[in-house]
């Protein structure tokens, strides 16, 4: 029992060139899985980046999404940490960062506050704050994305306006 507030999504793919030896199998995989709430699952141990919430008010959340680290903040605010595999443009990394902010389904893009260019990791980066509407509400957004030659690695939270520790937090995160 997942409880009402809970969605547990498995998916079986593969290409329709091997429809034939493969349907079968993924669909008695799928069919068979059962959820076993006892089981704790670690969510840093897929990711390849770590980070130290030490100095933060931020902690590990329970929601997960795969490839992702959740982060909570003490008033409910979500830090999401992902790496992305889609292609994003660092030699414009101001304009690749507006529209992978813009691109947030969650929220409502409205004007562009400020942004710098930023090296972290040996990483060439963008960070920028936006605001946003989130929930009906006006509020701040802070992203930074780190530009790989292959992937980019994305830091996304949005905060009330006057959230200045979590800004602090974010940035301490990155």
């Amino acid at each position: 029992n997942l409880g009402e507030r809970s969605t547990l999504m498995i998916n079986g793919s593969f290409p329709e060139s091997v429809k034939e030896p493969l349907e079968e199998q993924v669909k008695k995989a799928i069919t068979t899985v059962y959820y076993d709430q006892s089981i704790k699952t670690d969510h840093l141990s897929t990711l390849d980046f770590s980070v130290d919430l030490s100095a933060t008010k931020f902690k590990l959340s329970d929601k997960s999404l795969t490839g992702s680290l959740i982060l909570e903040g003490p008033q409910k605010e979500f830090m999401i940490i992902a790496k992305s595999v889609r292609k994003l443009a660092g030699s414009d990394k101001k304009g690749s960062s507006i529209a992978a902010l813009k691109a947030v389904k969650t929220i409502e893009y409205i004007r562009f506050a400020e942004g710098r260019e930023i090296t972290q990791d040996n990483a060439e980066g963008y960070q920028m704050t936006a605001a946003v509407k989130y929930e009906g509400k006006t509020a701040k957004a802070l992203q930074t994305i780190l530009f790989g030659e292959n992937y980019s690695y994305v830091f996304f939270l949005v905060i009330k306006q006057d959230g200045q520790e979590r800004i602090k937090d974010f940035e301490t995160i990155v």
